[in-house]
């Protein structure tokens, strides 16, 4: 059965102002040029989401060869989810992530560079349950995705993707009812 709740427990709202501040600290200690800002939408089982994440710089990067070229970073993300049938419970909750991305990019040409990315994180829940159907068992969730796009323009300083990504407990909760979304990411290097 799920509860109603009206506000989420004060321990997530802490968390969530320390993860908040890293995430400014990283911003402001990365590379003028080093910083990439997107915006991601998509929906899945009868939940909608929007987000904005920030991409800092490589952590680690690798060339293999003239045309192909392998990193890790990290992603900061905050989204904003909503139940798409909200029934009388719940219909929205705020997630703040952070995400280590493994990126293999491939030239194609002089100004396109194509990409796959996978990635494995950590995601803080405003609330446990999103409607009366879907009870996500606790606010701390794992979240991994796969992915793939290109990167364009004079510098490849935009990208245009897609993403699969998937959010749940891992089973550390009884309750476990994670959620799948498909996803289109637009983002730009700064």
């Amino acid at each position: 059965m799920v509860k109603a709740t009206s506000d989420p427990q004060p321990d997530v709202w802490r968390l969530g102002f320390w993860l908040g501040l890293a995430a400014a600290f990283a911003t402001l200690t990365a590379p003028a040029d080093a910083a990439t800002i997107g915006m991601v939408a998509g929906s899945g089982d009868g939940v909608s989401r929007i987000a904005a994440t920030l991409r800092t710089r490589d952590l680690w990067r690798r060339e293999g060869g003239s045309r192909a070229a392998y990193s890790l970073a990290a992603e900061w993300g905050l989204s904003y989810w909503k139940a798409e049938d909200p029934g009388r419970f719940a219909t929205s909750i705020i997630d703040g992530s952070v995400t280590s991305v493994l990126a293999a990019t491939f030239t194609a040409s002089r100004d396109l560079l194509c990409y796959l990315e996978t990635g494995f994180g950590i995601h803080l829940l405003s609330r446990e349950h999103i409607d009366p159907d879907r009870e996500l068992g606790a606010n701390f969730q794992f979240g991994e995705f796969i992915g793939g796009g290109v990167r364009f323009g004079a510098e490849r300083q935009y990208s245009l993707g897609a993403r699969i990504q998937h959010v749940s407990n891992g089973g550390i909760a009884s309750q476990n009812d994670g959620i799948t979304f498909v996803q289109l990411m637009l983002s730009r290097r700064w």
